[in-house]
């Protein structure tokens, strides 16, 4: 009996696959990546911190540790002299005009080299005190005494002590920098001028100014930076409530802004400045060692 038609053939079917699109491989490239970039930067910064200068690495040690110029509070024990300085900043003291902005930032870091300089020539061990403040009017710089000791001038007199004459000489190569003025002001407490004849703290304080003035152009400040000289007697207090303390007898150095100096900026700014003191300011503060 034959067998139906078509019976005992092979049939083979094909069957074609539909190629699906494939997922992505994932993203642990972009990690590894990510760390040779980060690697890289961290090299190149470190070769670029190595080539600085010691000054330049003070500078960016110092925004590194306060770059919002947050006060910075010295722990328990710890002097400030020991600590770097104290830094204070208030970000209420805006100063006039949108332009005082790098103006203002440069001062800042002239101050914070000033605090290590200073600090290196031992400002905090001989009982006077260095104070600087940036506020609507420039940088301040004041030296002042702590104690009856004569460590900044004779008794009634306008000689320079040793100390004097070496901070000085420091604040002067770090104003060498710069192009800023400089007004140099002498200061008395209100004990009573004891000389011979009409010579009172009026004069006292003014030959004091100008001893210090003579000081920084020795020191290497050329003469035209030196645009004002005042003598205050005991006029302005850096103590108000007490006229006879130590801290009013001190020299101060002014560097007015840039800007308040040239003939384009507004003469209601310029004529009128703050006042001095003027409540809470950014201030760089060096404690004595006590």
């Amino acid at each position: 009996m034959k067998s139906p038609r078509g019976e005992g053939r092979i049939v083979i079917v094909v069957r074609k696959r539909t190629r699906e699109p494939e997922g992505h491989h994932g993203g642990a490239w972009k990690v590894a990546y990510a760390d040779f970039v980060t690697a890289m930067m961290a090299f190149f910064l470190v070769m670029w911190i190595m080539g600085m200068g010691q000054e330049s690495r003070d500078l960016v040690q110092g925004y590194f540790n306060n770059p919002l110029g947050v006060s910075q509070e010295v722990p328990s024990g710890l002097n400030p002299v020991t600590a770097g300085g104290l830094f204070r900043m208030d970000p209420g003291s805006g100063l006039p005009g949108s332009g005082f902005l790098e103006e203002r930032q440069l001062l800042e870091g002239l101050a914070h080299s000033l605090d290590l300089r200073l600090l290196e020539a031992g400002v905090g061990e001989v009982g006077a005190q260095v104070e600087m403040t940036v506020s609507a009017e420039g940088l301040r710089i004041e030296l002042m005494e702590l104690g009856p000791e004569e460590v900044l001038f004779d008794r009634s007199g306008h000689t320079l002590r040793p100390a004097l004459q070496g901070f000085l000489q420091v604040i002067a190569r770090e104003l060498a920098a710069l192009p800023h003025q400089v007004v140099v002001e002498g200061h008395t407490d209100a004990t009573p001028f004891l000389g011979v004849g009409a010579y009172s703290n009026w004069e006292l304080s003014m030959d004091r100014a100008n001893a210090a003035r003579r000081a920084l152009l020795a020191a290497g400040l050329h003469e035209d930076r030196v645009v004002e000289v005042r003598g205050h007697a005991d006029r302005v207090p850096r103590v108000p409530g007490n006229p006879l303390d130590h801290r009013n007898r001190r020299v101060s150095l002014v560097l007015p802004f840039l800007e308040a100096t040239s003939p384009g900026f507004p003469a209601s700014e310029a004529e009128n400045p703050l006042p001095w003191p003027q409540g809470p300011l950014p201030t760089f503060l060096m404690e004595p060692v006590r």
